[in-house]
């Protein structure tokens, strides 16, 4: 199997060509490079890597936010109960954006699920549909087919009998396929109901959720004076909450990532297998006077999401 050479991150202002299995003594084979960034940027999904990545650092500058802002108020005494107030009220954001999350992520299985089985129970009934179409033009294909093994057919007549046979399994072929077109339109319509209703789902969800979060937020304001030595527990449960709000737009990212990842992976291998060896860099910020395979990599990586 030939050698895809190793990725390499140019950062400075140097390519280490030999650690990448490349023989600089062989003047007559022209360096091949891949643009691993180039490729990715490509990728029909790109944006919401770029949408995921965002979404982390947001949740990460937000946590770093809070910390900050936690600090300087927990060295204020003289403000524990409007720091109290502020810390209840950033811990409801990160309870309710947790929530949120864990409820879009079930509703995602269940829809899954039912789609799985909507596929299942529409395979069955059409099926049936299928067979009969087959049956109902097996007959005249047949007996047009046998016609036409007669050796003794004038010219004419085997164009006559060729026509009306490319007709009967146009027909055939046509109803098979109003049958297929049929399946995607119930498959469309369904999934775009099904959306419709986890979308009003999600929304009475989110309502319900916000006026809980009020309602116990109003509770707490009248019980802050008696509380203000909890001010700093209370603290800790909006990091515990904006930790797990990092995490989870990090497992995100990286779920995102690994998927690109490996799309690029199987284009990158598609392309270069037969190229012998290829240099892949990462961020290059120098000029390789080189034969740039990208724009093929890049072709390869959006035919395998097109088809």
């Amino acid at each position: 199997m030939r050698r895809l050479a190793c990725l390499v991150s140019i950062a400075a202002c140097c390519l280490v060509v030999a650690a990448c299995g490349f023989n600089s003594a062989n003047n007559d084979e022209k360096i091949k490079i891949v643009d691993w960034q180039k490729v990715l940027a490509a990728h029909p999904k790109y944006e919401l890597l770029v949408e995921a990545e965002e979404d982390w650092h947001r949740a990460e500058k937000m946590r770093a936010d809070q910390v900050a802002a936690g600090k300087k108020q927990l060295a204020l005494l003289d403000k524990l109960v409007a720091l109290k107030q502020q810390t209840r009220a950033n811990f409801a954001i990160a309870d309710y954006a947790t929530k949120m999350a864990e409820h879009k992520a079930r509703q995602q299985e269940e829809f899954v699920a039912w789609q799985q089985q909507f596929l299942s129970q529409k395979n069955k009934l059409l099926a049936a549909e299928h067979a009969a179409i087959i049956e109902k033009h097996q007959l005249p294909i047949v007996n047009l087919r046998l016609k036409l093994a007669n050796v003794r057919l004038s010219d004419v007549e085997k164009a006559t009998l060729d026509s009306e046979l490319a007709a009967a399994l146009q027909a055939q072929n046509d109803e098979l396929a109003a049958l297929e077109s049929s399946k995607e339109h119930l498959l469309t319509a369904a999934v775009s109901q099904q959306k419709q209703v986890l979308a009003e789902e999600t929304a009475s969800y989110s309502r319900q959720l916000q006026t809980d979060l009020a309602l116990a937020q109003t509770t707490y304001v009248r019980l802050d004076q008696a509380d203000l030595a909890k001010a700093p527990r209370e603290f800790s449960k909006v990091l515990i909450g904006l930790d797990k709000q990092v995490q989870l737009k990090h497992a995100t990212f990286v779920m995102v990532q690994n998927e690109l990842d490996k799309d690029v992976q199987s284009a990158l291998e598609e392309v270069t297998a037969p190229q012998g060896n290829v240099i892949v860099v990462k961020n290059a910020i120098v000029n390789i006077n080189a034969e740039d395979l990208t724009e093929q990599v890049k072709r390869a990586l959006q035919n395998k999401k097109t088809n």
